[in-house]
């Protein structure tokens, strides 16, 4: 192979430069989840539900390469809590939210009541999302 040639990846794609969407369910739809902690580790893709089992995301940032999720929509029936990374809680009331221009790579839900939830993220500051 000539010195000017590489197997390596074009230095012109970065992997934060790609845009990768994470969704819980994987399969779509929403999850019933019971009253407690649910913890969306988008970093590995495991989820830790409130009754201790563990479930997967449809995709990680690791596996990308990717430090952090930009962007989240949160569909719930139900008023929950949120936090990013353990950093301060805010309150969705029965509603779609989405926020963008995020850093984060843990999502912390607590739900007093069971819930069923819908859950998108992407490593996009500016993502658009649908349900």
């Amino acid at each position: 192979m000539p010195k000017t040639m590489s197997k390596k990846k074009s230095k012109t794609t970065k992997p934060d430069e790609e845009v990768f969407y994470f969704t819980f369910p994987p399969e779509g739809g929403t999850k019933e989840i019971t009253t407690g902690t649910f913890v969306l580790d988008f970093y590995s893709g495991k989820i830790t539900l409130p009754n201790g089992n563990e479930e997967f995301i449809s995709d990680n940032l690791k596996a990308h390469g990717i430090k952090a999720c930009r962007s989240l929509l949160v569909r719930t029936n139900k008023t929950i809590n949120v936090s990013h990374d353990g950093k301060g809680k805010y309150q969705i009331t029965s509603t779609i939210f989405g926020e963008n221009h995020l850093d984060f790579r843990i999502l912390y839900i607590y739900t007093t009541e069971t819930t069923n939830i819908s859950i998108k993220a992407s490593s996009s500051p500016n993502a658009m999302f649908f349900f």
